[in-house]
């Protein structure tokens, strides 16, 4: 092979390579910048949800999944649910999605705090709210 094939080729080797690596970075950028900002808006409306549900005297379960409903900003497949200390669902925005929290899992958010995590399908934030002699888990799942 003639030097001069043999300098073409390296090069279309070494731009190639340059190349790959380039767009498999800029890839893996983008899809670590997106899974981030999804479990921010979770961790948001779930925050919002649980201070709404618990916090605010005159919003009760019909209210808050009124509000919910009226949103414009509504992920697809969202469920936002909230567990009392019993480990029992007091609230639901989406009754078409059945969701069941493991008791470990509620207790592991309680003892631990806020856990990310993914489970089948779904995308899952959980967060603990500590009111004076209660204990709830705000439980958002996609």
């Amino acid at each position: 092979m003639q030097i001069r094939s043999q300098l073409t080729l390296r090069f279309a080797l070494l731009v190639t390579t340059i190349l790959l690596v380039a767009f498999i970075s800029l890839y893996l950028f983008a899809k670590k910048s997106s899974e981030d900002e999804f479990h921010k808006r979770l961790t948001d409306k779930a925050n919002t949800s649980g201070i709404l549900l618990l916090k605010v005297d005159k919003v009760d379960s019909s209210l808050l999944k009124t509000i919910d409903l009226s949103k414009h900003d509504v992920l697809f497949r969202e469920n936002i649910s909230i567990f009392n200390s019993q480990n029992k669902e007091i609230y639901t925005n989406n009754d078409t999605i059945v969701f069941d929290a493991p008791p470990e899992l509620l207790t592991r958010i309680r003892q631990n705090g806020m856990q990310k995590f993914s489970q089948g399908e779904f995308d899952i934030v959980g967060i603990p709210f500590n009111e004076p002699e209660k204990s709830y888990e705000s439980w958002q799942a996609l």
